[in-house]
């Protein structure tokens, strides 16, 4: 039986090959010889929502979708506040039915806009979808939640979010998570400093059907000392049809009373590199972190992708960048993190900022008011 699954499992690799793709785990032949037509995307929805000065939570109504087909993608936030308390700045997504998404934060204080998408595949494009909450109670520093298992070759975790009960000014060691998919039963939110309050990362987890994808792999980069960037090495991918999922950014542990050396993004620079990058070091040299996930679609799985990090000037409140045309109808856009180059400043209402796909060849970057400095802000678009 050995010396069969043995000849199988060559046999795949070479239909694999002759298709044009690897052999992936969890492929079989039929799956491979005969890959589904047509788009994998069934919807796209981008939604906006307002969170009062008096409430901690709200909801965008949108068309109804599969809930076992359909992620959220976030595409931030934008604040008027000049108060930089964590546990009313943080939020945390969810799709809590088929027509319905809601965003939460921990404290009713300063109105927020939060940005996202709704990302519904074609029926059978995903084999599991499964959504939840870590708590990271103080003083811990990470934590765990048990989930259905699931091919982790085929497997990734998006990051939705998160929130915090801290109200401590400035602080930024307890509240950003990063995720990661320890195995395949395990997704694992982390976080530098636990010594004051409680922390919830928002989370799912997708397994896609054989023959979607290629390859799957997850990156961790932390960016320590005086250092603005660093890389992950990554199996070579197609970087024509690859994309990168957001896990999450974490500060440091020096007590983060600085907001921008923490907060970094996200950018797959070549085949086999993913780089991560603040735009200045933090006081005292210390670490940040960010996770993410490269995908590799199987030939015709995706039309196209387009990558950049747009620049939103000091004196720009709104930024237009031009893309390439693409339908909007199967395109999503997907933010990849952000930083700015103030080294002494946490107030949110110029470093905080939105995008989305404003038309076919548009995209639109918004804060809520200008800055001494530019943001910078990591993107692609993926067409389906």
């Amino acid at each position: 039986m050995a010396n069969i699954a043995k000849i199988d499992d060559v046999a795949l690799a070479s239909v694999a090959k002759l298709m044009g793709r690897a052999k992936a785990a969890g492929d079989d032949v039929m799956g491979v010889i005969y890959p589904s037509v047509g788009s994998i995307v069934q919807s796209v929805q981008q939604v906006e929502i307002t969170v009062t000065a008096t409430a901690t939570s709200n909801t965008a109504i949108i068309s109804s979708v599969d809930t076992t087909q359909s992620i959220i993608l976030p595409n931030w936030q934008r604040q008027s506040s000049t108060i930089d308390d964590p546990d009313h700045l943080s939020f945390g997504l969810t799709l809590t039915n088929a027509t319905t998404v809601t965003a939460t934060r921990s404290v009713a204080a300063q109105e927020a806009t939060i940005s996202a998408t709704v990302l519904e595949f074609v029926s059978g494009t995903l084999t599991s979808n499964q959504s939840g909450t870590i708590v990271i109670s103080s003083p811990d520093t990470t934590n765990t939640d048990t989930i259905s298992s699931i091919t982790t070759s085929r497997s990734l975790v998006v990051w939705n979010g998160d929130n915090t009960t801290e109200d401590i000014s400035s602080d930024f060691r307890q509240t950003p998570c990063t995720l990661s998919l320890t195995n395949s039963t395990t997704v694992t939110a982390e976080r530098p400093d636990g010594t004051d309050q409680s922390a919830t990362s928002y989370y799912s987890v997708i397994e896609f059907a054989s023959g979607v994808t290629d390859q799957v792999q997850e990156v961790e980069i932390t960016v320590s000392g005086s250092a603005t960037s660093n890389t992950a090495t990554i199996t070579s991918v197609d970087t024509s049809r690859s994309v990168v999922f957001p896990g999450g950014f974490r500060g440091g542990t020096d007590g983060g009373t600085v907001g921008s050396p923490y907060r970094m993004y996200a950018e797959l620079t070549n085949a086999t590199t993913v780089t991560g990058t603040r735009d200045v070091i933090a006081v005292g040299g210390n670490d940040a972190g960010i996770t993410a996930t490269v995908v590799e679609f199987a030939t015709g799985k995706l039309t196209s992708v387009q990558r950049g990090v747009a620049t939103i000037a000091t004196t720009d409140v709104t930024k237009d960048v031009t893309i390439s045309s693409i339908a909007t109808s199967t395109s999503a856009v997907c933010w990849l993190g952000y930083s700015d180059g103030d080294s002494s400043r946490v107030e949110p209402e110029d470093q905080y900022a939105t995008v989305k796909i404003l038309d076919s060849t548009t995209l639109r970057f918004e804060r809520a008011t200008t800055s001494a400095f530019d943001l910078s802000v990591s993107y692609e678009v993926w067409e389906f």
